[in-house]
């Protein structure tokens, strides 16, 4: 049943005469019942709006003037030219909107619709200073350095040395444990992993770099990326066109050769691990990438967004991030 009211009140003037009324129909009596029905309000139009138009808030003040300024269109900036009369009609406020500006609004609202509404943060960057130091004398330079219990380690390029530091700007030295290329450190549950490359030799050491044992890889390769988690450390090897990794579950004492999903032109340029995964990333013009979700005993194939020279992947903040040296690219993903 539709009920709607009239547009505008009739004024009747005074006459004398007889009127006749019929109806069309029989009367319709009505009983009582429960249930629901449509109902259409129509009122007269005034101040410059128009029927069927959805308007939007474009700007509303506060204070004794209680002013909005409409729009006619979603995240429009022209106002609607309203003209000043007095009355009273019928607005209906369609769908929802978002309490904090800039939030895209629900389109649907029902019981299976999430809406969380949450704070705008605003901060300012903290203070930052570089301040140049000087590690230990060593003339064929380092080449990879890691963190881990509070010191930070460094290796010695072809040299026994090893450069120590607990802030980054003292630092002092350890004795590695043989004259060699060194390519890759790192740290997991109180213990390092130093690789070499061109050889079937790594050493761990649990005082930080103190003291070293030797361990043997499964292979002679060259061994450059390493990372640690679920409780075991994971090598690839950066020779191109090779497939070889390693893992340790045992701090680096022995190792377990294992085969990556792919053997790329370029060899392989950075391993990562976090949620769980280790991902390895080649070099080369590719668009995949390794993975593996049980401590680098088995590896699969995972697909980049595009075909560049991908150079390096890490993990923070709950995903992975890898940047190209070619362009501008990166890919992400949460994890």
């Amino acid at each position: 049943m539709f009920v709607r009211t009239a547009p505008a009140s009739v004024t009747l003037s005074t006459a004398s005469g007889s009127l006749v009324g019929t109806t069309t129909s029989t009367v319709k009596t009505l009983t009582p019942a429960t249930g629901s029905m449509t109902v259409v309000f129509q009122t007269s139009l005034f101040g410059g709006v128009a029927q069927g138009t959805t308007y939007y808030v474009l700007a509303k003040y506060t204070g004794a003037t209680n002013q909005i300024t409409l729009t006619a269109t979603d995240g429009g900036s022209t106002p609607v030219s309203l003209a000043t009369a007095n009355g009273s009609m019928s607005l209906i406020a369609a769908g929802w909107d978002n309490v904090i500006p800039g939030k895209p609004n629900a389109a649907l609202l029902d019981t299976s619709t999430y809406y969380f509404i949450e704070p705008t943060l605003s901060y300012s960057a903290p203070p930052f200073t570089q301040t140049p130091v000087t590690l230990p004398n060593q003339t064929t330079g380092y080449t990879a350095v890691g963190y881990g219990d509070g010191y930070w380690l460094a290796l010695g390029s072809n040299s026994t040395v090893l450069a120590r530091s607990v802030v980054g700007s003292t630092w002092t030295t350890s004795t590695l444990p043989a004259s060699t290329t060194w390519t890759g450190i790192g740290y997991g549950n109180k213990y390092w992993v130093a690789l070499r490359s061109s050889s079937n030799l790594s050493h761990y050491s649990n005082d930080n770099g103190v003291s070293w044992k030797q361990a043997t890889m499964p292979s002679t390769a060259a061994w450059r990326y390493i990372a640690f988690g679920n409780n075991a450390f994971v090598a690839i090897d950066n020779t191109s066109a090779s497939n070889k990794a390693a893992y340790s579950t045992n701090y680096g004492a022995t190792w377990t050769a294992s085969t990556l999903s792919s053997s790329p032109a370029s060899g392989w340029k950075g391993l990562a691990y976090g949620g769980g995964v280790f991902v390895a990333i080649p070099g080369g013009s590719t668009n995949f990438v390794s993975y593996s979700t049980d401590f680098g005993v088995t590896w699969n194939l995972g697909t980049l967004p595009s075909t560049t020279t991908w150079e390096s992947i890490a993990y923070g903040n709950g995903r992975f991030v890898a940047v190209s040296s070619t362009s501008g690219a990166a890919a992400y993903r949460f994890n």
